[in-house]
């Protein structure tokens, strides 16, 4: 009896992108943003549990990020996929490219 082997094969598509130096440094202001947001959730999460034993989910936080777009105004034109793409570990998985 033979036995067939099945595989996926993924295609994965990679553009370079050419900035102006304007959309470079609104990328960057961008990315600064989702950063500081990131980072802010997850201290909130790691003192919630050390403090009181709580588990504050991505969802969680997501509720008051319109909170956050009234109160802080550079935070308009952000989207809570920013905020996803953070909570979903890109940052830790993705790599610095090498060479040019």
């Amino acid at each position: 009896m033979t036995h067939i082997q099945t595989t996926t094969h993924l295609k994965a598509f990679r553009y370079r992108l050419r900035p102006t130096r304007a959309q470079e440094a609104a990328l960057n202001e961008q990315l600064r943003l989702c950063r500081n947001l990131y980072n802010s959730a997850l201290q909130e999460r790691r003192d919630a549990y050390r403090k009181a034993g709580k588990t504050v989910t991505g969802y969680d936080q997501m509720k008051y990020l319109t909170e956050i777009k009234a109160a802080l105004p550079e935070y308009k034109g952000s989207t809570p996929r920013c905020f996803r793409t953070f909570s979903s570990g890109w940052i830790r998985r993705s790599k610095p490219s090498s060479g040019a």
